[in-house]
């Protein structure tokens, strides 16, 4: 283990020992930490949502395909695409980029770090990730473009740490950008071995994704059913789906068996819960060969679809403070409305043409307390709020609010600062 990054872990676990009083006296036991928190509606998960793009998703997609070869053996993967995804997490807002040598003829595995205000260790963590290399011959100077098996997985763990970057949660999350997975697992089986060997605890979710498809196709989450905290984390993942209306993953399920090749694996062997997706291999050509390229059949819909139950699972477990959301008035444009300041409130214009003819406007504090509900018919294209609550008393200035429409189809939010 390299000398800085054996410090690091040093540093975090003294931390967490003398700073913020918390005993690892069942750490080495207990590799799960039980979740109780009640499962509600929260506006900000719905806002979450909202953020995951499809133009997104498909620029990683694009971006991973470019390199060269992605072989975690080559040149390229060591001196480009691994600077690149340091970077890309440093953008993202991590707080710490862990590089885990996997030996010298191997390029590093990376652990995006974004630390919780109340525990900033890695003590109890939540992750999700999937692998960023690809594997089609033996020889590492092959192209090696990997559309399907990884990018669409690894495009996902990305796009949640692109999302995750406007909030601030309780506890620590790690985007782990998973490597040599095409070599036996090394990379994953890295970090879980790092993890266990430190006392880490799971809170319960951590994410696997492996080859989400090319084109729109069933997929299926299923989780190790020998795991402690393995009937919570369906159970979790099943409400979240079912509150935010979410169509993908279209089963959500329970496995006996660990003798699978893909990273998740590793995380059942260390007892750590961790759902893995079914691999969609429909539109991408055969897997692991020089076909695995990007098609016209490529669907950046569909993936962003199937990436966001992990989004707001990974968020509902870390646990968003809602209070410190790193967000203003950064995007006036969102989903189905625009917004602009006027004098004495705020005017809501609809994109598209009757939509406010029919619906309901909800204002939520960052508490997910509901302010003001106007329900509407035949009111034209645009919305006035004058900042007042139901009880008719006025928002507090810079206050936080998330602002939901929907007309009985479509849902859409953003989140605004009030000022008058």
């Amino acid at each position: 283990m390299p000398k800085a990054f054996s410090l690091f872990l040093k540093s975090i676990i003294f931390y967490a020992i003398v700073g913020s009083s918390i005993s690892m006296a069942f750490a080495n036991d207990l590799n799960y930490v039980p979740q109780k928190q009640e499962l509600y509606y929260r506006p900000v998960m719905q806002d979450m949502l909202d953020r995951v793009s499809p133009d997104s998703v498909e620029y990683l997609q694009k971006k991973l395909c470019s390199f060269h070869t992605r072989h975690a053996r080559s040149k390229c993967s060591k001196e480009e695409l691994i600077p690149y995804i340091t970077e890309l997490y440093k953008q993202y807002g991590c707080d710490t980029v862990i590089a885990l040598s996997l030996g010298s003829a191997v390029s590093d595995e990376l652990i995006g770090v974004r630390r919780g205000v109340k525990d900033p260790t890695l003590l109890k963590f939540v992750s999700l990730g999937g692998h960023i290399d690809s594997y089609i011959s033996i020889s590492p100077s092959t192209a090696h473009q990997g559309a399907n098996n990884n990018a669409t997985g690894a495009v996902a763990a990305l796009e949640a740490c692109r999302v995750h970057q406007h909030y601030e949660f309780e506890h620590t999350i790690l985007y782990c950008a998973h490597n040599a997975s095409e070599l036996g697992l090394l990379g994953s089986r890295a970090v879980t071995n790092m993890l266990k060997k430190q006392g880490c605890q799971s809170r319960g979710a951590s994410f696997s994704y492996d080859q989400f498809g090319m084109e729109a196709s069933p997929i299926t989450f299923r989780v190790f059913d020998q795991n402690p905290g393995a009937e919570h984390f369906v159970e979790t993942m099943k409400k979240l789906k079912s509150l935010y209306s979410l169509k993908q993953p279209s089963l959500i399920t329970f496995t006996s068996s660990s003798s699978t090749r893909t990273d998740t694996r590793n995380y059942w062997t260390a007892q750590f819960p961790c759902a893995g997706n079914d691999p969609a291999r429909f539109g991408a050509g055969p897997i692991n060969t020089r076909e695995d390229i990007i098609t016209t059949k490529y669907d950046p819909v569909f993936q962003a679809e199937v990436a966001k139950l992990g989004i707001i699972t990974t968020a509902e477990y870390a646990t968003p403070i809602t209070t410190n959301i790193v967000s203003s008035d950064i995007s006036k444009k969102r989903g189905l409305f625009t917004y602009r300041k006027t004098r004495g409130g705020i005017l809501f214009n609809s994109h598209y043409q009757n939509s406010f003819n029919e619906g309901i406007l909800s204002v939520y504090n960052v508490q997910g307390q509901l302010l003001r509900r106007i329900a509407l018919q035949n009111n034209g294209k645009s919305i006035f709020w004058d900042g007042a609550t139901k009880e008719g008393v006025n928002v507090s200035n810079n206050a936080i609010l998330f602002v939901q429409f929907t007309d009985g189809v479509r849902r859409s939010t953003l989140t605004l600062v009030w000022s008058r």
